[in-house]
């Protein structure tokens, strides 16, 4: 049993190096930046919509602009063209381009307050790419060093499992196939040691009677603790 021992002893070490490799701190300092290259593309998506807004109502007012101009330029060539002559119609060409004049001031003056509200946008548009560009450097940077720190687990772990099939080579088969059973069913800890007629696994005092029966058993016998069912070495 005692070379059971030491195959979990490499097991549980392996164990407590996959959750260090699954916590590393570089992990979640990735995860954060990736949040914050989230949240800043979401931020700018919003803000190109309202820019794209602001700018469908700048070109329908130049639109009504240009259209309100070509009128004008009508209007005037028939006003200055010599063809009229009514006085009465000349005035109501001039009311009439009067009125279009100022209509596309009242036009212009509109065009010009809705470019107004894009300056804003496009200001918080740099502050929020600015945001996702540290982000990205942050997440660039984190992803280095997890890579790094991933290494030097990953090459532990390989020695591990190189130790570990020279000490499973050791090993009855249907016993190493137990082991394998018990390791799932009790998260990892498939043999304890028997100390002071107390299990390492579950921490119990055997009670007397059983205590005997496993001391009275044959050195090479598989023996398990009654109390939890872990292998027991002795």
């Amino acid at each position: 049993m005692q070379e059971l021992l030491a195959l979990q002893a490499l097991d549980t070490e392996a164990d407590q190096l996959r959750h260090r490799l699954a916590t590393l701190p570089e992990r979640a300092e990735v995860d954060a930046a990736k949040l914050v290259e989230a949240q800043a593309a979401d931020s700018l998506a919003k803000i190109d919509e309202q820019r794209h807004a602001l700018g469908r109502e700048v070109k329908r007012f130049q639109d009504e602009t240009a259209s309100i101009t070509s009128h004008m330029e009508e209007v005037e060539a028939t006003l200055y063209g010599g063809t009229v002559r009514s006085p009465k119609e000349l005035t109501d060409l001039q009311s009439e381009l009067n009125s279009l004049k100022r209509h596309r001031r009242d036009v212009e003056d509109q065009e010009l307050d809705v470019m107004e509200q894009l300056e804003p946008l496009d200001a918080e548009a740099a502050k929020v790419q600015a945001t996702a560009d540290a982000g990205a450097e942050q997440r660039a940077a984190a992803a280095a060093r997890l890579a790094a720190a991933s290494e030097v687990l990953e090459g532990e772990l390989a020695g591990l499992s190189e130790r570990r099939a020279e000490v499973a080579a050791t090993l009855d088969a249907s016993l190493l196939a137990t082991y394998e059973q018990l390791r799932q069913q009790f998260g990892g800890v498939a043999i304890a040691q028997l100390s002071g007629g107390r299990c390492s696994g579950c921490h119990l005092s055997l009670p007397a009677v059983e205590l005997d029966t496993i001391k009275r058993a044959p050195a090479d016998a598989q023996v398990t603790c009654p109390e939890c069912g872990r292998l027991l070495a002795r």
